[in-house]
């Protein structure tokens, strides 16, 4: 069973930079700032992108209200 991570964890556990992620996951590096941020939460096609780049360990939950 896969660990569920936070964005960040997953990125630095990868040794990625937002920009690497934007690229593999087709995110805009905009808005994937704004998801670490808290600032907006991604629409469902854009978890389904962020979830299917990280191989589903970065899930919802990372971008619900703590």
């Amino acid at each position: 069973m896969e660990v569920v991570m936070k964005l960040d964890a997953f990125l630095q556990e990868q040794g990625m930079s937002l920009k690497d992620f934007s690229a593999v996951s087709k995110v805009s590096m905009a808005n994937l700032s704004r998801y670490r941020k808290k600032r907006r939460k991604p629409d469902l096609e854009n978890m389904a992108k962020i979830r299917k780049a990280t191989r589903y360990r970065v899930d919802v939950e990372d971008f619900l209200d703590d």
